[in-house]
């Protein structure tokens, strides 16, 4: 196990932030949501979902946004809210509010609760999964009529990382390495497609990316999973440990800015049947 930093591999790079933090699993996610919640909180905004709505939040992580959709975009509803890791669980049945339901949930080997939902979310989580298409297949069907699914992705292809000559070599390199763990960071640009096959309607899709500069809350958490991702398959696995060992001090320290992994956001909606017979 690789627990830290390469220590003083090169003497040259400085890696401001401490080891510990950057191998800390919780820090990491909380950077992440940190970035990513406003962005969809605005998206979950939009949808027009019903304050008495029930909700259901796949891979909730910390629980922050399963806190928001309770409090902000369901205050008399419920979200129930879903986390495989027994730890991040924990943490979050600890700040949740009494309409927030936090379990331990494998979406690929255990069923979903019998019931349906008005909103189904799930963001960074159906990419790492090889089983992703009969995940999203399982979600659909689960959606009330009338009910949104939104989908939140990231996308890393050749041509869309941009930032000092390393970064996009060696992000190339951690989706290839992932790939052969399971994950598809291309699989996102089907989910419009997808989304059609399914029968949904009103499906919307924008395309975001991340821009960040050295030093930031983004720039450290893309350190930590790149060195994490190293520490994994080895240097030989990886692009050469001399030019990870480059990218890591670029996006902890320094002057640089970058054009990170894109996110795929895609929402549909199940059409309401019975709405279109009272119309007609």
């Amino acid at each position: 196990m690789c627990a830290e930093l390469p220590p003083g591999a090169h003497s040259s790079l400085t890696y401001p932030v401490p080891a510990q933090e950057l191998a800390n699993v919780m820090l990491r996610r909380h950077r992440r949501e940190q970035h990513c919640d406003p962005r969809s909180i605005a998206l979950l905004s939009r949808l027009g979902i019903r304050p008495e709505a029930i909700c259901l939040e796949v891979g909730a992580g910390l629980g922050g946004l399963a806190r928001w959709m309770a409090a902000a975009l369901v205050p008399r509803g419920f979200v129930r809210a879903t986390e495989v890791r027994p730890e991040l669980v924990k943490l979050a049945s600890s700040q949740a509010p009494s309409n927030v339901g936090v379990s331990q949930h494998d979406i690929v080997r255990e069923p979903l609760p019998e019931r349906s939902y008005d909103l189904i979310h799930a963001r960074f989580v159906l990419e790492h999964l090889p089983e992703r298409d009969a995940v999203l297949t399982a979600l659909a069907a689960h959606l009330s009529p009338g009910g949104w699914l939104v989908i939140e992705d990231a996308l890393i292809v050749p041509g869309l990382i941009e930032g000092p000559e390393p970064f996009a070599a060696v992000m190339t390199s951690f989706a290839s390495n992932r790939a052969g763990l399971g994950s598809d960071y291309a699989w996102a640009s089907g989910l419009p497609g997808g989304f059609k096959r399914l029968g949904l309607a009103d499906i919307s899709v924008q395309r975001v990316a991340d821009v960040f500069a050295s030093g930031s809350g983004l720039g450290v958490f893309w350190a930590a999973v790149l060195h994490q991702d190293r520490c994994a398959v080895g240097a030989s696995g990886h692009a050469a440990g001399r030019l990870v060992d480059e990218v890591l001090a670029l996006l902890c320290n320094g002057s640089a800015w970058f054009v990170g992994p894109q996110v795929i956001q895609c929402a549909g909606r199940r059409e309401d049947v019975t709405r279109q017979e009272d119309r007609t």
